[in-house]
Order: C-alpha cells, then sequence, then structure tokens
C-alpha cells in the first residue's frame, strides 16, 4: 500500500472539495467546531494583529482521531470565527502526527509569530515525541525548523521518554519558559538539592528555558505529583491577580468523590512559581470544570489584556455521537472564558461580547430556539430539591435535568435519547440564594454557578428543531431573572 503523503495543500484541497457533505443537523452556532473531520485540544490561542487566533488538532479525513494536522480560525469576538485552513500537517519525515503545543508573538518583534508542537512518530513498537517550532509573519503560512528544538537528549533522566509533548511557550522577565506535559519514570532526583523534583511516580511538567525562542536549556521540574495523575499534558501558565497559575490536563487522576469524578480532568494549581530556587509552590489545585465535557484548556491574553480561556468540549474514553452516525465531523470548543481568581478559587464568566449577540426576549415554558442565554435565580435556604428540564420539543421523554439536590447543583443527561450521560454535581454545597447562567448552543449545555466559582460542561443532543424550559420540582425556589436567544 502506497504510504499516503500529508501536505497542508493537501488537506485544504480535500475540505474545499468534501466539506459540503457533511450533516450540520447539530452544529454549533456559537462556538468553533471544523467545517469537517475530527478535532480535539485547542493549540496556539493568541492575539495577534487584533485578533483571535485559535489554532487545534485537527484530523480532515476523518471524525475520529487519525492523521493529527493543526487546523486554524481566527475571531474578532470570540463567538464568530472564519476557517482558516491547515496550519501545519505531519509532512516531515520525523513526524507523523503534529500534536499539542502552543504559540507566542515574540516579544522584541511583534510581527514574528511562533508556533511550537509536538512531532509525534512511531516506528514499529517505539514512539517518540519532540518538539518542533514553525514561525508566521502575517498568521497564515507557517514555515517549520528543520530540527527539532527539544530533542530525547534534552529530557532529565527522571522523565518518561516515550511521553514527552504538548510544548507551551510564556514570556516572564525577560525570559522564555516553556511548559511540556511528561510522565516520571519514578527513579529518585539526580541531586537532592533540587527541590522542584519529587520522589514520587506520576505526572510532571518540564520547563526550559530561552533567552531567544530558539535555543534551549532544561530548567526545572514540576512535580511529580500524584495530583497530576499519571501523565500531565497540555500544561499552560498565567500570572492572574498575583497568583502563578498551571493549568493542565491529568490523565488517570484519582477520583476523590464529588470534588473530582472524572478519570481525565483538566485541572489549576495556584502558587507561585520561584525562578531564583526552581520550584513551584503549590497552594491549591482545583477541577477548572466538573462538567462531563471539558479537557485540554489553553489560554490567552487579549487586547484589552483579559486572560482568555478555551477548551475541548470533549474527553477521551468515550462515544462520539457524531462519529457514530456519519455526521462527518466531530469536536467543538467551549465558549471563550475570561478568568479571574478570587478566594482561592479560578473564576469563569463568559465574554461580554455575548451580551451583543441577545435578540429576542424569551419565557420558560414556550417552544425556544436551540441558541439562548439563561440566567436563573436558585434559592438554596429552601432545603428542596429543585429541578429545571431543558426538553426537546417533539418528545417529553427526551430530556436533560439540572437543579439542586441536597445543596449541589446538579446536571443529569441520564434521559437523553440520542448520546445518554450520567448524572454529576458540583464541588460546592449551596446554602444561599445563588445565580447560575446557562448557555444553551444546539448541542451543548454550559452553566456558570454562583459568579463564575464554579462551571459545568456537557454536548447535549437532543432530538428536534426547538427546546422547552420547564420546571418541575421547586417550582417556587427558583426564578428565570432573563433568557435570550442568541444569534450569530
Amino acid at each position: 500500500m502506497k504510504k499516503i503523503v500529508y501536505t497542508r495543500e493537501r488537506a485544504d484541497k480535500y475540505i474545499e472539495q468534501n466539506g459540503g457533505r457533511v450533516d450540520n443537523t447539530f452544529r454549533l452556532r456559537y462556538h468553533f467546531s471544523p467545517p469537517i473531520g475530527w478535532m480535539n485540544d485547542p493549540n496556539g490561542l493568541v492575539y495577534y494583529k487584533g485578533e483571535y487566533h485559535i489554532f487545534y488538532q485537527y484530523n480532515p479525513y476523518d471524525s475520529v482521531w487519525g492523521a493529527i494536522h493543526w487546523g486554524h480560525t481566527v475571531s474578532k469576538d470570540l463567538l464568530s470565527f472564519t476557517h482558516c485552513g491547515v496550519a501545519l500537517a505531519p509532512d516531515l519525515s520525523d513526524e507523523d502526527g503534529c500534536f499539542s503545543g502552543g504559540a507566542i508573538v515574540n516579544a522584541y518583534n511583534p510581527d514574528e509569530l511562533v508556533l511550537m508542537y509536538t512531532k509525534h512518530k512511531k516506528t514499529g513498537f517505539v514512539t517518540r515525541e519532540r518538539q518542533g517550532m514553525a514561525v508566521s509573519y502575517d498568521g497564515k503560512i507557517f514555515e517549520k525548523a528543520d530540527k527539532p528544538i527539544l530533542d530525547s537528549a534534552d529530557l532529565p533522566k527522571h522523565a518518561n521518554r516515550k511521553d514527552f509533548r504538548d510544548p507551551k511557550p510564556v514570556y516572564i522577565d525577560g525570559n522564555y519558559y516553556v511548559f511540556v506535559g511528561s510522565r516520571s519514570r519514578g527513579n529518585k532526583p539526580d541531586r537532592a538539592a533540587d527541590k522542584s523534583i519529587s520522589r514520587g511516580k506520576g505526572g510532571q511538567i518540564l520547563v526550559y528555558r530561552s533567552g531567544d525562542l530558539r535555543s534551549y536549556a532544561y530548567f526545572m521540574t514540576i512535580g511529580a505529583n500524584e495530583r497530576f495523575g499519571e501523565m500531565c499534558e497540555c500544561p499552560d501558565f498565567i500570572r492572574l491577580c498575583g497568583k502563578d497559575i498551571l493549568i493542565f490536563s491529568a490523565i488517570a487522576s484519582r477520583r476523590r468523590g464529588k470534588g473530582l469524578q472524572k478519570k481525565n480532568s483538566c485541572l489549576y494549581a495556584a502558587g507561585k512559581f520561584d525562578i531564583e530556587n526552581k520550584c513551584f509552590d503549590i497552594e491549591n489545585i482545583g477541577e477548572i470544570d466538573c462538567g462531563h465535557d471539558f479537557y485540554a484548556a489553553q489560554t490567552m491574553t487579549d487586547g484589552r489584556g483579559r486572560t482568555v480561556l478555551s477548551a475541548w468540549m470533549g474527553t477521551w474514553e468515550k462515544e462520539y455521537f457524531l462519529h457514530r452516525n456519519g455526521h462527518g465531523r466531530n469536536g467543538a470548543l467551549t465558549v471563550p472564558r475570561i478568568l479571574d481568581y478570587k478566594d482561592g478559587r479560578l473564576i469563569q464568566t463568559p465574554p461580554d461580547e455575548l451580551n451583543d449577540k441577545r435578540a429576542a426576549s424569551l419565557r420558560i415554558g414556550e417552544l425556544l430556539p436551540k441558541a439562548v442565554d439563561g440566567t436563573f435565580v436558585f434559592d438554596a435556604k429552601s432545603g428542596g430539591d429543585i429541578s429545571v428540564r431543558i426538553v426537546s420539543g417533539d418528545d417529553d421523554g427526551d430530556y436533560a435535568e439540572f437543579g439542586l439536590n441536597d445543596g449541589r447543583f446538579f446536571l443529569d443527561l441520564a434521559n437523553v435519547k440520542l448520546a445518554p450521560q450520567g448524572r454529576l454535581f458540583s464541588k460546592d454545597i449551596y446554602a444561599d440564594s445563588f445565580e447560575v447562567r446557562m448557555l444553551l448552543d444546539v448541542s451543548s449545555v454550559e452553566f456558570f454557578l454562583d459568579g463564575g466559582r464554579e462551571s459545568m460542561t456537557a454536548r447535549l443532543f437532543l432530538s428536534g428543531t426547538q427546546y422547552r424550559l420547564e420546571l418541575v420540582d421547586g417550582d417556587n425556589d427558583v426564578a428565570c431573572r432573563e433568557l435570550y436567544e442568541i444569534n450569530i
């Protein structure tokens, strides 16, 4: 069998010729999803020359994981997107996939946009992951470096050779630091004085330093730590409200009751990145989103100085409804969220640009369009259970349910006929009145609890062309403060 040679040109031609053949029945209106094929992690979120650039893990040729490229879309308002074709294809001899990574604008040359990605290569039973780089001066065409910027020889002894991926570059106080996901080999550190390395097994983050975005030296390791799961991938780093915050995705993380309910979770660790002493002092670790479909979050800073986060609205080890039913496309991103840090918690709120997209005012009980933005006030002081249903307009037995149970907010998708999922709960117990903002978009739902202290995200595949909201239990303990159609 002749080996397929993957190139950007081949991928763009395939998208152009086949994009019109997909089934768009469940296509989201104000969330990004690809024109055709499979997508997962967002990569390289960056604000460049007045636009939001979002790259993403992309297989244009099938609606499941496969030959991974980097797709590319741009936006001016975080809610409507323009497809920009394929930015990277696995077209070099040392890569059969262009895996996740990050992007950065050169601090000394604002025209230079640098992508860092993982060059994945499997030969027989041997898998190697190295870090590659590509550069653009127009945000459209990217030229790859002819050799890896980080290779296996750059790994410290305590790092697993196989799992070395997802470089995220950041600029801190005159230097560039690249955070790379890793798995520990479980060996003891080379030097007991190196505070950055633990003696345990598990996920860890390798940190490299550069002065010029071209040459890199190993700097330190954060972890290994059992709270980082068995493997720590998709790392990110931000400074927010006086705190240093790591964002990462933990594979096979330990579940902790209602505090951590999923096997693969997207987490944050807040503390201090002590560059002088080469350690990251962690004060607290939390789950970013406690819903069914949220993974591989990444951030960028925009032209207004806001920290913007987006994530894959999906996860691994599940059946994908769109693929199973032959829609020819699969995957989407969450609504970009504005981050804050208050009282030891990462706060997430929808962008204020969403308010400009509100159209008609709606009411509970009537048939609704499939793209709405609503806010509910829950009275947890009553002590009773509260339940609201999102019902298919064509089938009363096809519904999702959310509300309060013993003080915890819940989302239950067990009665969604096309793609059921179970019931998940908030981490916090609510004992007072609080607001819940709901973003509903054709085949997804996102909840922001109590001003963004918690969030809960899921894909939602209900039949029918319209929805209806019904108050089922605790009618006197919940009020719909506002409900609007979103028009994009």
